[in-house]
């Protein structure tokens, strides 16, 4: 079950390797239900061990590079975070087993257990903040199921994932029984080819329109180290950096600069700025930054995305990272301080509800690092949004599988918008992805470098952008009365035949 785990990760980026998902979730099903009671839990448990243990072992990198936390330590608190993790797929797979038990096969298989997948991951999603990474939806962006993103959203392309494991298991069920069961294994198949040829369909719809003219962008990625990014002495050398790769002598009506690339409050740097932000304004252009806000009356500071040429106009942060951004239940776990030195590790969150960032007939959907994971939260701003931006310090996670999968995920997030997403990130991977999720344009890792493009504003309503996740809610909650309509049935037939 570990090495079943490990195919999810596989599955997604860098490697991409989309039909081990199906494999995965298939032989997760088909364990599950031939486990017995004792046994389900451990199962399921070593499946989520393999899954993170592999797909997220850059938490690591965090803790230990540039959390100062010692080696061992840091070790233990990946090991516990990930086996935590994992609790859910034990859940989830005894819930499995107890379900199956309880309905015949091809009902529980086909209807069920996708719903009690995607239930899992949505619920990953929200519960302590939620942590929607490696999901299998994700992993199908370059798959024919991706047709379905602008639609059903990630979660549904979960649920299509697992229905498509489902179906496949039941057809290699079937066969024990060829001839007798070869009308069931036929519509199986159907409906299994109907899927994946539908979605390869609906990737050639266009869910959105262009708007306005383009407008040249320069995204800067500064490449500065993340172990002496907030030391005082390297601060003011970082935005130099930062101002030199604008290239303000080469045309760019907009340049974007990264998840927190003036690492220190905006209000303490600007007599440095000011300079570079006349000449900027000289040329017409527009300069939006990453930095830290900070709040005299209130006393708070948040993780900010600004105009630097018009600060009024910004993006506070909203989805803080645990631990990273603010302490989780401070009173119990202070004590880690001492241990994990992460430097403005107590932010407060910006306001649920903002507007996007307005450069002419530009009209930019912020997301800050891992927020772009949660796609009801991007979809938030739009349909006003015609263009979306993300910026990122990947960096926390040194030379690791974590950039490609926020690549990734990013991908999917446009797709299911229907906009282009200017992803910017400190050490990268920088990249200029397009409506359909295809990357137009990306960075290499590591290296200071700036990628220019004329991005072309989009406008319209994708169903998933209309209906964010009821589809996959009214789904579960179906799946749910069905259910109960099928045990009382079952309770019922049973007492009849007690009583002949």
């Amino acid at each position: 079950m570990v090495l079943a785990g490990t195919l999810i990760p596989l599955a997604s980026a860098p490697f991409g390797f989309w039909p081990v998902a199906i494999v995965s979730v298939g032989i997760f099903f088909a364990v599950s239900q031939a486990s017995s009671p004792k046994r389900v839990i451990w199962r399921g448990w070593l499946f989520g061990c393999g899954l993170f243990g592999f797909g997220a072992s850059w938490v690591y990198f965090s803790l230990n590079l540039f959390g100062n936390a010692v080696a061992p330590l840091a070790g233990l608190l990946t090991a516990l975070f990930d086996m935590g993790l994992a609790l859910l797929f034990a859940l989830l797979a005894w819930l499995h087993l107890r379900v199956s038990q309880r309905l015949k096969l091809p009902v529980f298989l086909l209807l069920f257990a996708p719903a009690l997948w995607v239930g899992a991951e949505m619920f990953r999603g929200w519960f302590l903040t939620g942590f929607p990474w490696l999901l299998v939806g994700t992993s199908q962006i370059e798959s024919p199921l991706s047709g379905y993103a602008p639609i059903v959203g990630v979660y549904g392309v979960s649920w299509l994932v697992a229905l498509s494991a489902a179906l496949c298991l039941f057809c290699l069920l079937q066969l024990r029984d060829f001839v007798t069961r070869l009308v069931q294994i036929v519509g199986a198949a159907s409906v299994l080819i109907a899927i994946w040829v539908g979605g390869w369909f609906l990737q050639k719809l266009d869910w959105s329109f262009p708007v306005g003219d383009p407008v040249s962008v320069r995204l800067v990625q500064g490449n500065i180290e993340q172990s002496i990014k907030f030391d005082e002495k390297q601060i003011l050398d970082s935005i130099k950096t930062y101002q030199k790769l604008s290239q303000l002598e080469e045309a760019a009506d907009l340049i974007i600069w990264p998840e927190t690339a003036v690492a220190d409050f905006y209000f303490r740097v600007k007599d440095v700025m000011e300079p570079f932000l006349a000449e900027v304004e000289r040329r017409d252009a527009t300069v939006l930054l990453g930095t830290f806000e900070y709040d005299a009356v209130t006393g708070r500071y948040y993780n900010s995305f600004l105009n630097a040429t018009n600060p009024s106009q910004q993006y506070r942060k909203r989805h803080l990272v645990p631990f990273g951004e603010y302490m989780p239940l401070r009173r119990l776990l202070d004590f880690l301080n001492q241990f994990i030195a992460i430097p403005m590790s107590d932010l407060f969150p910006g306001t649920t509800l903002q507007m996007p960032i307005a450069v002419g007939h530009l009209k930019i959907g912020v997301s800050i690092c891992y927020e772009d994971a949660f796609p009801e939260e991007v979809i938030d701003m739009l349909p006003d949004a015609n263009v979306l931006v993300n910026v990122s310090n990947d960096s926390w996670f040194g030379d690791s599988l974590a950039p490609h999968q926020h690549l990734e995920i990013a991908r999917f997030r446009a797709l299911e918008t229907g906009r282009p997403l200017l992803r910017v990130a400190n050490t990268g991977i920088s990249a200029i992805i397009s409506h359909t999720g295809k990357v137009e344009r990306e960075s290499r890792q590591f290296i200071a470098e700036t990628l220019d493009y004329m991005v072309q504003p989009r406008q319209g309503i994708t169903p998933y952008v209309r209906w964010g996740n009821s589809f996959v809610l009214v789904l579960l909650i179906a799946s749910t009365i069905v259910f109960a309509f099928f045990v009382k049935n079952e309770r019922l037939n049973s007492a009849s035949r007690a009583n002949k």
